[in-house]
């Protein structure tokens, strides 16, 4: 039995988006709303985190800036 796909993911995982939105295989290509608290001071590339989600068809935008994070949204 397939799991089926959220609607929308809140990504906040303390440097560690990459490996999960690796793990996510094509579940990306299909929900409809993504955020991702980007860890930049953890080493986190927020570029190649952006480049993921445009990669999976969502249109991207910067939502809010912290002290140690970078918070984008992607949508369909």
């Amino acid at each position: 039995m397939a799991v089926p796909a959220p609607d929308v993911l809140k990504i906040d995982v303390e440097g560690h988006e990459s490996a999960v939105l690796d793990g996510l295989g094509d579940y990306l290509n299909r929900v409809e709303a993504v955020l991702v608290e980007v860890h930049e001071a953890k080493g986190v590339d927020r570029g190649a985190i952006r480049g993921w989600l445009e990669a999976a068809g969502l249109t991207v935008e910067e939502l809010a800036t912290g002290r140690a994070e970078v918070h984008l949204g992607g949508s369909r």
